[in-house]
């Protein structure tokens, strides 16, 4: 009897297209659909770069204080004639690096805290926290700004000391108007490189809410403050009117100014003929 073959339950191979063929077609048409995609990625990009309604046109900084904000708009400039992953202008809203820039300003200003935006569809902000500055530190040759933590964060320009008078000669000023900025003298002239930490957080702190509260409540003007050298525990405050109060960096500011309250109330009415308050010993307060 003859054997019947069921063909249907047969697998059967075409000898002239192989398995491995097809998957290869396969890579070849997903690798044609990435470039295309790709290639298009890339076109529609170099569309939005080229389209001036994304341009950058203005930069804006807030919060200056004691940085030129021109300078801040200068290092912006700078990158906006960059750019970026070789292709696209930085000046286009969509591709400009803002991580770039915060590095650039960090490293010029070493600024704490500060943000950059991107206010659609042409404008940067730069927006400087006003909790980076705090003194102004002078030796010397220089000034210098320190940050809250202690840190010389800028040298100041000695160009921004010089005013013109109306007979037009320039005249430098002695210094920073300690109005804006506690000055503090240091009389050791030590030397003083940007970045560098010069006083104690702790310092610096008790000095921004001594001179704070001397504003509010004493009937006397801050010339400046003097410190033997950055590591000393106390520091003089020199007034308008020439005579010294010498504070200890060591105990409150509320406990000496009220010290110092009572002694120019009781003990040295005639301000003309006073010399100094010393207020670094608790209790026991001298002046001359």
């Amino acid at each position: 009897m003859a054997r019947r073959i069921d063909y249907q339950r047969k697998k059967l191979n075409n000898p002239f297209f192989s398995k491995k063929d097809g998957q290869t077609a396969l890579k070849k048409k997903k690798r044609l659909v990435f470039v295309g995609v790709l290639l298009a990625v890339v076109l529609s990009a170099y569309f939005f770069d080229t389209l001036k309604y994304f341009k950058i046109t203005s930069v804006t900084v807030k919060g200056v204080e004691f940085i030129n904000d021109q300078e801040i708009k200068n290092l912006i400039a700078d990158q906006l004639d960059e750019r970026r992953w070789l292709l696209f202008h930085q000046s286009n809203i969509f591709f400009f690096n803002k991580k770039q820039a915060e590095e650039r300003i960090q490293q010029t200003y070493l600024l704490n805290d500060f943000k950059i935006k991107k206010k659609y569809f042409n404008q940067i902000e730069v927006d400087l926290q006003r909790n980076n500055s705090g003194v102004i530190w002078a030796n010397a040759n220089n000034q210098y700004y320190l940050d809250l933590e202690g840190r010389a964060t800028k040298l100041i320009d000695p160009q921004s000391l010089v005013m013109n008078t109306e007979s037009g000669s320039n005249v430098i000023r002695s210094g920073v108007n300690a109005s804006q900025y506690p000055l503090i003298k240091d009389l050791s002239n030590r030397e003083v490189n940007v970045g560098e930490s010069i006083l104690s957080p702790e310092t610096v702190a008790f000095i921004l809410e001594l001179t704070s509260r001397l504003r509010t409540e004493a009937d006397f003007e801050i010339a400046h403050y003097e410190i033997n050298r950055p590591a000393a525990q106390d520091i003089t405050l020199v007034t308008q009117e020439g005579w010294l109060v010498k504070f200890s960096l060591q105990n409150s500011v509320t406990s000496q100014i009220n010290s110092l309250a009572i002694v120019l109330k009781q003990r040295a009415n005639d301000r003309s003929k006073l010399d100094y308050i010393d207020l670094r010993f608790g209790e026991k307060v001298f002046w001359k």
